[in-house]
């Protein structure tokens, strides 16, 4: 899953039924929440260089939202 093209799929959905001050809103706090994704393993704390952790709160929505996305295109 590629974390940017779900931030794409996902303004293009919001701007169906959102103003663009509030998609923007919502996309920069996709952003922002992506940027600050965190884990640890074994002691270590690493942040992913791409996509979203497993575990992380966000990491099912961010699936659900891109493979319904597939369903819908295919």
């Amino acid at each position: 899953m590629c974390a940017l093209c779900t931030i794409k799929i996902t303004k293009s959905q919001l701007l169906k039924n959102s103003d663009i001050q509030t998609t923007n809103q919502i996309i920069t706090l996709l952003e922002i929440i992506l940027n600050q994704n965190y884990f640890s393993f074994q002691g270590q704390i690493y942040q992913p260089d791409k996509g979203v952790a497993m575990g992380s709160p966000i990491s099912a929505t961010m699936a659900e939202i891109f493979l319904q996305h597939l369903e819908n295109t295919s």
